[in-house]
Protein backbone atom coordinates (compact mmCIF):
# COMPACT_ATOMS: atom_id res chain seq x y z
CA UNK A 1 0.00 0.00 0.00
CA UNK A 2 1.30 3.13 -1.06
CA UNK A 3 0.20 6.82 0.59
CA UNK A 4 0.70 10.14 -0.91
CA UNK A 5 0.66 13.22 0.94
CA UNK A 6 -0.24 16.54 -1.11
CA UNK A 7 -0.62 20.41 0.53
CA UNK A 8 -3.36 22.54 -0.36
CA UNK A 9 -2.31 26.12 -0.93
CA UNK A 10 -3.04 29.58 -0.47
CA UNK A 11 -2.24 32.92 -2.77
CA UNK A 12 -0.81 35.57 -1.90
CA UNK A 13 -0.32 37.78 -4.75
CA UNK A 14 -0.91 37.87 -8.66
CA UNK A 15 -4.08 35.58 -8.63
CA UNK A 16 -5.50 35.16 -12.00
CA UNK A 17 -2.73 36.08 -13.80
CA UNK A 18 -1.38 32.96 -14.42
CA UNK A 19 -4.68 32.18 -17.00
CA UNK A 20 -3.59 31.93 -20.48
CA UNK A 21 -6.13 34.67 -21.95
CA UNK A 22 -3.75 36.81 -19.86
CA UNK A 23 -0.70 35.25 -19.20
CA UNK A 24 0.37 34.43 -23.15
CA UNK A 25 -0.59 38.45 -23.64
CA UNK A 26 1.36 40.17 -20.84
CA UNK A 27 3.25 37.51 -18.64
CA UNK A 28 1.61 36.20 -15.19
CA UNK A 29 3.56 36.82 -11.82
CA UNK A 30 1.93 34.49 -8.79
CA UNK A 31 3.17 34.57 -5.21
CA UNK A 32 1.47 31.07 -3.92
CA UNK A 33 2.25 29.21 -0.78
CA UNK A 34 1.63 25.64 0.64
CA UNK A 35 -0.17 25.19 4.03
CA UNK A 36 -0.03 21.99 5.82
CA UNK A 37 -3.58 21.18 5.06
CA UNK A 38 -3.20 17.74 2.80
CA UNK A 39 -4.77 15.52 0.24
CA UNK A 40 -4.12 11.85 0.79
CA UNK A 41 -4.19 9.09 -1.82
CA UNK A 42 -3.52 5.98 -1.09
CA UNK A 43 -3.79 3.27 -3.64
CA UNK A 44 -2.71 -0.66 -3.53
CA UNK A 45 -3.21 -3.71 -5.77
CA UNK A 46 -6.64 -5.62 -5.71
CA UNK A 47 -6.78 -9.17 -4.72
CA UNK A 48 -9.52 -9.16 -7.43
CA UNK A 49 -9.76 -7.84 -10.46
CA UNK A 50 -11.41 -4.07 -10.85
CA UNK A 51 -10.86 -0.94 -9.87
CA UNK A 52 -12.23 0.56 -6.65
CA UNK A 53 -12.57 4.10 -6.10
CA UNK A 54 -13.49 5.96 -2.50
CA UNK A 55 -13.56 9.59 -3.37
CA UNK A 56 -14.84 12.56 -0.90
CA UNK A 57 -18.25 12.44 -2.53
CA UNK A 58 -18.74 9.05 -4.25
CA UNK A 59 -17.91 5.62 -4.40
CA UNK A 60 -16.88 3.56 -7.78
CA UNK A 61 -16.14 -0.28 -8.66
CA UNK A 62 -15.65 -1.04 -12.24
CA UNK A 63 -13.86 -3.83 -14.10
CA UNK A 64 -12.15 -1.77 -16.64
CA UNK A 65 -10.86 2.42 -16.85
CA UNK A 66 -13.48 3.46 -20.04
CA UNK A 67 -16.19 2.16 -17.29
CA UNK A 68 -15.07 4.39 -15.10
CA UNK A 69 -16.80 8.11 -14.04
CA UNK A 70 -14.20 10.30 -12.80
CA UNK A 71 -12.77 11.92 -15.47
CA UNK A 72 -9.17 12.03 -13.62
CA UNK A 73 -8.78 8.47 -12.82
CA UNK A 74 -10.21 7.27 -16.35
CA UNK A 75 -7.83 9.37 -18.18
CA UNK A 76 -4.70 8.20 -15.78
CA UNK A 77 -5.49 4.75 -16.21
CA UNK A 78 -6.52 4.49 -19.54
CA UNK A 79 -4.02 6.36 -21.62
CA UNK A 80 -0.74 6.70 -19.20
CA UNK A 81 1.30 3.46 -20.61
CA UNK A 82 3.55 3.28 -17.01
CA UNK A 83 0.04 1.98 -15.06
CA UNK A 84 -1.35 -0.28 -18.35
CA UNK A 85 -0.32 -3.51 -15.97
CA UNK A 86 -2.33 -1.93 -12.76
CA UNK A 87 -5.48 -0.94 -14.72
CA UNK A 88 -7.48 -3.64 -13.35
CA UNK A 89 -7.13 -4.62 -10.37
CA UNK A 90 -6.66 -1.25 -8.27
CA UNK A 91 -8.04 0.25 -5.29
CA UNK A 92 -7.66 4.47 -4.74
CA UNK A 93 -8.99 5.79 -1.71
CA UNK A 94 -8.85 9.80 -1.38
CA UNK A 95 -8.81 11.31 1.70
CA UNK A 96 -9.34 15.39 2.55
CA UNK A 97 -8.02 17.38 5.47
CA UNK A 98 -10.65 20.36 4.32
CA UNK A 99 -13.67 19.75 1.94
CA UNK A 100 -13.46 19.55 -1.76
CA UNK A 101 -13.67 22.64 -3.81
CA UNK A 102 -12.55 24.65 -1.51
CA UNK A 103 -10.75 27.28 -3.53
CA UNK A 104 -7.53 25.74 -2.02
CA UNK A 105 -6.28 23.79 -5.30
CA UNK A 106 -7.44 20.50 -3.36
CA UNK A 107 -8.14 19.69 -7.42
CA UNK A 108 -4.76 19.46 -8.50
CA UNK A 109 -3.67 18.37 -4.99
CA UNK A 110 -5.03 15.10 -5.76
CA UNK A 111 -4.17 15.18 -9.37
CA UNK A 112 -0.33 15.71 -8.40
CA UNK A 113 -1.00 13.02 -5.49
CA UNK A 114 -2.55 10.47 -7.73
CA UNK A 115 0.13 10.28 -9.68
CA UNK A 116 3.21 10.63 -6.74
CA UNK A 117 1.62 7.41 -5.48
CA UNK A 118 1.05 5.65 -9.04
CA UNK A 119 4.78 6.16 -9.71
CA UNK A 120 5.47 4.68 -6.43
CA UNK A 121 3.52 1.64 -6.73
CA UNK A 122 5.63 1.25 -9.99
CA UNK A 123 8.70 1.87 -7.93
CA UNK A 124 9.77 4.46 -11.11
CA UNK A 125 11.21 7.48 -9.77
CA UNK A 126 9.68 11.07 -10.35
CA UNK A 127 11.16 14.61 -9.81
CA UNK A 128 8.54 17.08 -7.70
CA UNK A 129 8.73 19.49 -11.55
CA UNK A 130 7.95 16.13 -13.45
CA UNK A 131 5.07 15.51 -11.58
CA UNK A 132 3.69 19.05 -11.94
CA UNK A 133 4.01 19.29 -15.44
CA UNK A 134 2.41 15.80 -16.09
CA UNK A 135 -0.57 16.67 -13.41
CA UNK A 136 -1.54 19.97 -15.86
CA UNK A 137 -1.19 18.11 -18.70
CA UNK A 138 -3.63 16.09 -17.74
CA UNK A 139 -5.88 18.66 -16.38
CA UNK A 140 -5.30 21.54 -18.84
CA UNK A 141 -4.59 19.21 -22.28
CA UNK A 142 -6.47 15.78 -21.57
CA UNK A 143 -9.22 17.12 -19.52
CA UNK A 144 -9.71 20.76 -21.00
CA UNK A 145 -10.31 21.92 -17.62
CA UNK A 146 -9.94 25.82 -17.61
CA UNK A 147 -7.15 27.18 -15.26
CA UNK A 148 -3.78 28.46 -14.93
CA UNK A 149 -0.29 26.76 -13.30
CA UNK A 150 -0.34 27.63 -9.83
CA UNK A 151 -1.89 24.29 -8.39
CA UNK A 152 -0.23 21.70 -10.06
CA UNK A 153 3.62 23.40 -9.30
CA UNK A 154 2.94 24.67 -5.70
CA UNK A 155 0.95 21.24 -4.62
CA UNK A 156 4.37 19.32 -5.95
CA UNK A 157 6.80 21.65 -4.99
CA UNK A 158 5.43 23.31 -1.86
CA UNK A 159 6.98 26.16 0.06
CA UNK A 160 6.79 30.17 -0.78
CA UNK A 161 7.50 30.63 -4.52
CA UNK A 162 7.37 33.27 -6.98
CA UNK A 163 5.80 31.83 -10.20
CA UNK A 164 6.43 33.40 -13.48
CA UNK A 165 4.84 32.76 -16.86
CA UNK A 166 6.03 34.45 -19.71
CA UNK A 167 3.86 35.08 -22.94
CA UNK A 168 4.90 31.31 -24.41
CA UNK A 169 3.95 29.42 -21.41
CA UNK A 170 7.31 29.18 -19.86
CA UNK A 171 7.40 29.26 -16.03
CA UNK A 172 10.41 29.93 -13.55
CA UNK A 173 10.11 29.44 -10.18
CA UNK A 174 11.90 30.84 -6.80
CA UNK A 175 11.59 31.14 -3.40
CA UNK A 176 10.56 34.29 -1.45
CA UNK A 177 13.19 35.00 0.35
CA UNK A 178 12.48 36.02 3.65
CA UNK A 179 13.16 35.61 7.76
CA UNK A 180 11.84 32.67 9.62
CA UNK A 181 10.31 35.02 11.95
CA UNK A 182 8.76 36.67 8.96
CA UNK A 183 7.09 33.63 7.84
CA UNK A 184 5.95 32.64 11.28
CA UNK A 185 4.19 35.85 11.70
CA UNK A 186 2.55 35.45 8.33
CA UNK A 187 1.31 32.12 9.18
CA UNK A 188 -0.56 34.08 12.51
CA UNK A 189 -1.94 37.07 10.94
CA UNK A 190 -3.17 35.39 7.78
CA UNK A 191 -6.60 33.73 8.92
CA UNK A 192 -8.39 31.41 6.85
CA UNK A 193 -11.72 31.38 7.14
CA UNK A 194 -14.56 29.05 5.95
CA UNK A 195 -17.50 30.63 3.95
CA UNK A 196 -19.48 27.14 4.08
CA UNK A 197 -20.72 26.42 0.36
CA UNK A 198 -18.27 25.69 -2.42
CA UNK A 199 -18.32 25.44 -5.96
CA UNK A 200 -16.35 23.85 -9.02
CA UNK A 201 -13.27 26.26 -9.47
CA UNK A 202 -12.99 25.09 -13.55
CA UNK A 203 -16.52 26.15 -14.11
CA UNK A 204 -16.19 29.59 -12.39
CA UNK A 205 -12.80 30.01 -14.79
CA UNK A 206 -15.03 28.91 -17.70
CA UNK A 207 -17.22 31.27 -17.07
CA UNK A 208 -14.89 34.34 -16.31
CA UNK A 209 -12.72 33.11 -19.61
CA UNK A 210 -15.58 34.15 -21.06
CA UNK A 211 -16.30 37.20 -19.71
CA UNK A 212 -12.92 38.35 -20.64
CA UNK A 213 -12.96 37.11 -24.19
CA UNK A 214 -16.70 39.53 -24.12
CA UNK A 215 -14.87 42.27 -22.78
CA UNK A 216 -11.36 42.94 -23.44
CA UNK A 217 -11.20 46.00 -21.57
CA UNK A 218 -11.26 43.92 -18.41
CA UNK A 219 -7.95 42.83 -18.78
CA UNK A 220 -6.69 46.51 -17.51
CA UNK A 221 -7.95 44.44 -13.49
CA UNK A 222 -5.84 41.73 -14.10
CA UNK A 223 -2.78 43.94 -15.00
CA UNK A 224 -3.09 45.86 -11.99
CA UNK A 225 -3.75 42.88 -10.41
CA UNK A 226 -0.02 41.56 -11.01
CA UNK A 227 1.14 45.48 -10.20
CA UNK A 228 0.06 44.57 -6.98
CA UNK A 229 1.85 41.06 -6.78
CA UNK A 230 4.95 42.63 -7.88
CA UNK A 231 4.36 45.27 -4.81
CA UNK A 232 3.25 42.32 -2.62
CA UNK A 233 6.99 40.78 -3.01
CA UNK A 234 8.74 44.40 -1.83
CA UNK A 235 6.72 43.89 0.81
CA UNK A 236 7.54 40.88 2.32
CA UNK A 237 11.15 41.43 1.58
CA UNK A 238 11.24 44.40 3.50
CA UNK A 239 8.90 42.95 6.53
CA UNK A 240 6.00 45.56 5.33
CA UNK A 241 3.32 43.13 5.99
CA UNK A 242 0.35 45.80 6.50
CA UNK A 243 1.16 47.15 3.67
CA UNK A 244 0.74 43.76 2.13
CA UNK A 245 -2.88 43.36 3.96
CA UNK A 246 -3.92 46.56 2.44
CA UNK A 247 -2.53 45.21 -1.37
CA UNK A 248 -5.07 42.72 -0.57
CA UNK A 249 -7.96 44.84 -0.34
CA UNK A 250 -6.77 46.28 -3.41
CA UNK A 251 -6.63 42.82 -5.27
CA UNK A 252 -10.24 41.69 -3.95
CA UNK A 253 -11.99 45.21 -5.25
CA UNK A 254 -10.41 44.41 -8.88
CA UNK A 255 -11.03 40.67 -8.75
CA UNK A 256 -15.08 41.26 -8.35
CA UNK A 257 -14.38 43.80 -11.52
CA UNK A 258 -13.12 41.21 -13.68
CA UNK A 259 -14.33 37.70 -12.53
CA UNK A 260 -17.88 35.92 -12.92
CA UNK A 261 -20.26 36.42 -9.87
CA UNK A 262 -16.48 36.30 -7.78
CA UNK A 263 -18.62 37.47 -4.41
CA UNK A 264 -22.33 37.28 -3.23
CA UNK A 265 -24.08 38.83 -0.43
CA UNK A 266 -23.10 36.86 2.09
CA UNK A 267 -19.34 37.13 1.27
CA UNK A 268 -19.85 41.01 1.09
CA UNK A 269 -21.02 40.46 4.34
CA UNK A 270 -18.81 38.40 5.64
CA UNK A 271 -15.45 41.13 4.25
CA UNK A 272 -17.46 44.19 5.57
CA UNK A 273 -17.67 43.21 9.14
CA UNK A 274 -13.96 41.78 8.78
CA UNK A 275 -12.61 45.11 7.81
CA UNK A 276 -14.31 46.12 10.95
CA UNK A 277 -12.73 43.97 13.22
CA UNK A 278 -9.65 44.49 12.69
CA UNK A 279 -9.02 42.47 9.40
CA UNK A 280 -6.64 45.16 6.70
CA UNK A 281 -7.89 43.10 3.74
CA UNK A 282 -9.08 39.96 1.97
CA UNK A 283 -9.86 38.09 -0.64
CA UNK A 284 -12.03 35.02 -1.67
CA UNK A 285 -9.10 32.49 -2.20
CA UNK A 286 -8.98 30.21 -5.97
CA UNK A 287 -11.85 31.38 -8.42
CA UNK A 288 -13.94 32.89 -6.44
CA UNK A 289 -17.95 32.34 -5.29
CA UNK A 290 -17.00 30.76 -2.49
CA UNK A 291 -15.07 27.85 -0.72
CA UNK A 292 -12.31 29.64 2.06
CA UNK A 293 -11.74 33.32 2.12
CA UNK A 294 -8.21 34.44 3.87
CA UNK A 295 -7.77 38.15 5.79
CA UNK A 296 -4.78 39.81 6.75
CA UNK A 297 -5.42 40.53 10.76
CA UNK A 298 -2.38 42.32 12.64
CA UNK A 299 -1.05 40.88 15.63
CA UNK A 300 -3.00 43.35 17.78
CA UNK A 301 -6.14 43.17 16.03
CA UNK A 302 -6.56 39.23 16.27
CA UNK A 303 -8.17 38.73 19.56
CA UNK A 304 -11.05 41.17 18.65
CA UNK A 305 -11.22 39.54 15.28
CA UNK A 306 -11.13 35.85 16.26
CA UNK A 307 -14.09 36.75 18.69
CA UNK A 308 -15.65 38.42 16.09
CA UNK A 309 -15.65 35.14 13.68
CA UNK A 310 -17.13 33.31 16.83
CA UNK A 311 -19.84 35.53 17.33
CA UNK A 312 -21.08 35.00 13.79
CA UNK A 313 -20.01 31.17 13.84
CA UNK A 314 -17.59 31.03 11.01
CA UNK A 315 -14.86 28.26 11.29
CA UNK A 316 -11.49 29.78 11.03
CA UNK A 317 -8.49 27.22 10.07
CA UNK A 318 -5.05 27.57 11.62
CA UNK A 319 -1.76 26.62 9.32
CA UNK A 320 1.51 26.42 9.12
CA UNK A 321 3.18 26.77 5.56
CA UNK A 322 4.52 23.41 3.95
CA UNK A 323 7.86 23.13 2.75
CA UNK A 324 7.83 19.96 1.25
CA UNK A 325 5.16 19.32 -1.30
CA UNK A 326 3.95 15.92 -2.54
CA UNK A 327 5.59 13.00 -0.85
CA UNK A 328 5.27 9.66 -0.69
CA UNK A 329 4.74 8.55 3.29
CA UNK A 330 8.25 6.38 3.88
CA UNK A 331 6.48 3.36 6.29
CA UNK A 332 3.45 2.74 3.72
CA UNK A 333 6.72 1.62 1.31
CA UNK A 334 7.27 -2.11 1.19
CA UNK A 335 9.55 -4.44 -0.69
Amino acid sequence: MIISKTPLRISLGGGGTDLPIFSRKYGGLLLTAAIDKYVYVIVRKNFDQGIRFTGYYNKEIASKPRNIAHPVIKAILSKENEFRDINDNIEIVVLSDLPASSGLGGSSSFVVGLYNALYALKKIQINQIDLAKKAWNLERVILKEEGGVQDQYIAALGGLKIMSIDKKDRIKINNIEISRELKKELEIELVLVDIGFYRSSSEIHKKTIKKLKKNKNKMFFLKEIKEIGKLNLNYFMNGKLDQFGMGMHKHWELKKKYGHNISSDKIEDIYNNALKNGALGGKVIGAGSGGFMMFYVPMQNLINFKNFLKRKKIRNIDFNFDYEGSKILPSTIRE
